[in-house]
């Protein structure tokens, strides 16, 4: 049996982004890339060479065979074509519900990620200022030997908000 189009033009993009993921993965790693501004622009555009990699290639479409030609009798036309061997099971396999199933993996993946994104919010919006006067910071700094002070006011929401 043999896959619809478009499940091989989704596991061609799919070792297509695997490869061009490993391919990055391994130059940055060579170059040694430590600034983080140059390692956000390179896999910004890296992500953005992943999306538009459709764009950039052929993809297969569904080919439609012509009809029998009106100067070749239909009976010698059957006579000539040579008849498979029959198959002893044939393998059914349910393209539509591996759509499905790939469908439900997405709406998933996009729903852990719209859930991790108000949880960030969340934590956000309860977090407060870490000072120097909690108990645990003071046993830290007692045990390390390792004394650090925080300006406290210098870093309200209001002034960081203002310098901006």
């Amino acid at each position: 049996m043999v896959p619809p189009i478009w499940l091989n033009n989704l596991i061609a993009y799919s070792v297509q982004i695997a490869i061009l993921a490993a391919a990055g993965t391994l130059l940055a790693h060579l170059f040694r890339l430590r600034m983080p501004r140059a390692a956000l622009i390179y896999w910004q555009v890296l992500l953005l060479a992943s999306i538009f990699l459709p764009f950039m290639q052929r993809w297969k479409h569904p080919v439609f065979s012509r009809a029998i030609s009106g100067g070749v009798s239909a009976s010698s036309a059957v006579a000539n074509i040579a008849l498979p061997a029959p198959e002893k099971t044939p393998i059914h396999i349910p393209w539509e519900a591996l759509a499905l199933v790939l469908a439900a993996g997405i709406f998933l993946r996009i729903l852990w990620l719209v859930i991790g994104f108000f949880r960030l919010r969340l934590f956000h919006s309860k977090s407060s200022m870490f000072l120097e006067e909690h108990a645990a910071v003071r046993d830290m700094q007692w045990r390390t030997g390792v004394r650090v002070s925080l300006p406290a006011d210098d870093y309200s929401p209001s002034i960081v908000q203002e310098s901006q």
